[in-house]
């Protein structure tokens, strides 16, 4: 009996010692939720339009606000730029959402600053994140939108603001009080996290979330080695398995990151951890993107706030 309670007494120590030792691991991943408010109080608010209007020749695209015809109301779309900013690529796909019925708005999160690849970021994921929150709230103030059917695509690392935003405790930390969530967000050429790289990121950064409780569909490819896919692959079909709603898609290895930036075509660079990359514009793989993420959401009905 002695020999029995012996051992149960180490298998409990052994247990509380493993989930110990889980939930430290867990507290090193970033981000976290204060450190998310934190970075987001760092800098001022975005101030978005107050009138939507049509979409034109000229029309600049930075904190752009954009309706179709009629009274509505309408679906939005917000669109997440990259870290090189709002780029005219985001024209391409707010004329495709337009087309649709889709009111849009593209928050610049820049500030001014001409990149945000690089660490340290000039605006945080958590500034970027609380961008995106600011957006879904602007949008359900207006009469010509419909709250309940607010989405978002993300680009890159537009696509690390959609991924953090899918999840419910992040969201707390930015959201206006409130305010609705995204109904469902889309992902292009993002990746999920990454691990820690010596000198450069001391630990671990995990954009996709473990609470994440909306509908998220990640568009990725082979061929790219700025934002790798392995990462995604390994975790999103636990993530599927435990039941979050997560669809992906892989292109094939002839795809490269940044795949719809035509104006990138051929665009060389040595990306923060140091690695060799290059952007080759794909137009067959940047319309089934496009018809990929407006068909993922419509299928979407939320009944969640």
């Amino acid at each position: 009996m002695r020999c029995v309670t012996t051992l149960l007494l180490a298998g409990l120590l052994l247990s509380v010692q493993t989930s110990s030792a889980q939930d430290a691991k867990n507290a090193d991943v970033r981000p976290q939720p204060e450190g998310v408010k934190r970075a987001a109080a760092r800098q001022e608010d975005l101030r978005f339009p107050a009138k939507a209007s049509g979409l034109g020749i000229f029309s600049g695209l930075e904190n752009g606000f954009f309706k179709p015809d009629g009274a509505g109301p309408f679906p939005a779309v917000v669109l997440l730029h990259t870290c090189g900013g709002v780029r005219d690529e985001l024209r391409a796909w707010s004329k495709e959402a337009l087309k649709l019925g889709y009111v849009v708005l593209i928050p610049d999160s820049m500030r001014g600053a001409k990149t945000n690849c690089f660490l340290p970021q000039a605006v945080p994921d958590g500034r970027r994140a609380k961008d995106a929150m600011d957006a879904v709230a602007h949008l359900a103030k207006q009469p010509f939108v419909d709250p309940a059917r607010i989405y978002a695509v993300g680009f890159s690392q537009g696509t690390h603001v959609a991924e953090m935003l899918s999840g419910s405790a992040l969201v707390a930390a930015v959201a206006s009080a409130g305010s609705p969530r995204f109904a469902a967000m889309a992902g292009l050429y993002g990746a999920c996290g990454f691990d820690p790289v010596p000198s450069k990121l001391p630990c671990c950064l995990e954009y996709l979330q473990r609470d994440t409780d909306r509908p998220l569909l990640l568009l990725m490819a082979e061929g790219d080695n700025e934002t790798p896919a392995s990462f995604c692959l390994e975790r999103l079909p636990k993530l599927k398995e435990a039941g979050a709603p997560v669809e992906w898609h892989v292109y094939p290895a002839n795809v490269t990151h940044c795949w719809d930036c035509s104006t990138l075509n051929g665009f060389v660079k040595t990306d923060w951890r140091g690695t060799r990359v290059s952007y080759q514009y794909n137009e067959t793989v940047t319309e089934d993107s496009r018809k990929r993420v407006f068909e993922f959401f419509a299928r979407q009905i939320s009944t969640k706030p």
